[in-house]
């Protein structure tokens, strides 16, 4: 018959076959289809329609009115379905399939009324990023616009259309899938059967190698600012290692930084230590009430307004 072709191949779901020409691909369907051999195939990349959804469209809008109302303006419309949610109610969206040529393309640019309703939105169809399903005959990987093969019930293993089954949720009886002959329906995505999704590869980052000195916007780089050793209170930091520091006698009294006459509020507030052992020793509701709040402060800032503010005080317990 002179049908050529350039590979075959034995798979799982039947022999692959593969030409080289379209012509030989048509010769191949026709002889097919003359001869009811039941098989699938692909649509010629020039024989692919366009798809395009239109967003914005309300639901007073009629599918025929949509396709006229583009067809005037000048883009080869073929149909326009109203999406569906899962449940059955209706979407402001429309599924609009054209002819494949430039035309159909400029509907992604173009387009800006529909019916004199601004606001249209078009976009290209979401992809799942995995093989469809066939509604024909429930195997995966090929449309049932391309498939010739015998058809097949989602939800039993006589084989008739699924429009055509009676089983259903008040009749009883489980579902048995045509694919697996276990009991649920052909398209449910825990089937041994069907497809998994290809798993995420993360690429492992190397943080020694990650610099630590990125540019800012405006091309000036920002540099960490160096960590101090010790803070103006004198404590040691969280970073820092703690030095042997040597313990006062309990019974030895504590010492006091020298006198300097002006500066008795000042130098208290550098040595925070010092403060600290006075009020251990005395007893008092002002004292009480003065390390109070040296406790409650957080910063530098609060601690120096309060020697300020207390400084008649501080002067009594220089004098101890």
């Amino acid at each position: 018959m002179h049908i050529n072709y350039t590979r075959s191949q034995n798979t799982k779901q039947g022999i692959k076959i593969s030409t080289g020409t379209v012509e030989d691909f048509r010769k191949h369907n026709k002889f097919l289809i003359s001869n009811n051999i039941p098989f699938h195939t692909f649509a010629l990349e020039e024989e692919r329609k366009v798809k395009v959804v239109i967003k914005g469209i309300p639901l007073e809008f009629e599918t025929d009115d949509i396709k006229d109302d583009l067809i005037n303006q000048g883009y080869p419309v073929l149909a326009v379905h109203r999406m569906h949610r899962r449940n059955g109610t209706a979407l402001g969206m429309v599924l609009v399939i054209l002819e494949r040529n430039e035309q159909a393309r400029e509907i992604f640019k173009s387009l800006a009324r529909v019916c004199g309703l601004s606001g249209a939105t078009p976009e290209e169809p979401y992809k799942r990023g995995m093989p469809s399903q066939c509604h024909r005959c429930q195997l995966y990987g090929h449309a049932a616009a391309n498939c010739f093969a015998q058809p097949r019930c989602v939800k039993c293993l006589v084989p008739h259309w699924t429009k055509d089954c009676d089983r259903s949720k008040e009749s009883g009886g489980k579902p048995s899938c045509c694919n697996c002959g276990k009991d649920h329906t052909a398209n449910y995505g825990g089937c041994p059967e069907a497809p998994r999704p290809k798993p995420v590869k993360f690429r492992n980052l190397n943080r020694s190698n990650v610099p630590t000195n990125r540019p800012r916007a405006g091309g000036r780089i920002s540099r960490p600012a160096p960590l101090p050793d010790t803070n103006k209170w004198k404590n040691p930091l969280p970073w820092v290692n703690p030095k042997a520091i040597s313990e006062p006698n309990g019974r030895e009294s504590p010492t006091h930084p020298p006198r300097r006459t002006g500066a008795a509020a000042s130098a208290l507030g550098e040595d925070i230590n010092t403060i600290m052992s006075i009020l251990q020793v005395v007893r008092s509701a002002e004292i009480a009430d003065l390390a109070a709040k040296f406790r409650r402060a957080k910063h530098g800032v609060d601690r120096l307004q309060i020697i300020l503010k207390n400084q008649e005080l501080i002067n009594k317990l220089e004098n101890l």
